[in-house]
């Protein structure tokens, strides 16, 4: 009978060590997991804020204030919705060269595709403009992966986003829905007087 119960009670002290070690080492793998991804997902967020803030050097505050001004007026409004209704760019590309930027945009549009085009893990790169009295902010160039109705094309901002200006900081955000695992980054362009012209954008994955 005290064997028994001796054998019980080492039994027990067994299991209870047991677990403990167990849970020791579950406790470390988790807290281990969580800093790699911590880790892994601060090298994003680096990683995509660097390309947004290297590729704006790059901009053409001269060409794109030109672009901006264009295609804010109603009568390019019209003209990028009946196109894209009509599905025929070209009435895109014909106003403008009416005004005489055409040249100077396909430029723009080889140094952000060929950029594009060289850079690991960057799936998107464009630039938006960020309204200030509105939810919707308007894209102002993309690569040739979107068609010319992108330009002028309005959409709406990212929840993460919502309440910021566009003098404020963007900090880069990840997401995890329906398009997957996605890392944006932000970095604003001001103009040759210091105006806020538009700003970078780009997703890592």
């Amino acid at each position: 009978m005290r064997k028994r119960r001796y054998f019980t009670v080492s039994l027990k002290i067994h299991l209870y060590i047991t677990l403990t070690i167990l849970l020791v080492l579950f406790g470390a793998i988790a807290i281990a997991y969580n800093v790699t991804v911590v880790r892994i997902d601060n090298n994003f967020k680096v990683f995509a804020q660097s390309i947004a803030t290297n590729y704006a050097s790059f901009v053409d505050v001269s060409f794109y204030s030109k672009l901006k001004n264009i295609i804010e007026t109603d009568e390019y409004v019209d003209i990028r919705n009946q196109a894209e209704v009509e599905d025929n760019e070209s009435l895109i590309e014909d106003y403008l060269i009416k005004q005489g930027i055409w040249q100077d945009y396909v430029k723009a549009k080889d140094l952000l595709s060929n950029y594009l085009d060289n850079m690991n893990n960057v799936r998107y790169l464009y630039i938006i403009i960020f309204n200030d009295d509105s939810e919707y902010d308007m894209y102002l160039m993309d690569t040739y992966e979107e068609s010319l109705y992108s330009t002028g094309m309005l959409e709406k901002r990212e929840e993460e986003f919502d309440g910021l200006t566009s003098n404020d900081i963007f900090e880069p955000v990840i997401n995890n829905g329906e398009w997957g695992w996605l890392c944006s980054a932000y970095q604003s362009v001001y103009d040759e007087n210091g105006n806020y012209l538009c700003h970078m954008g780009n997703v890592t994955v």
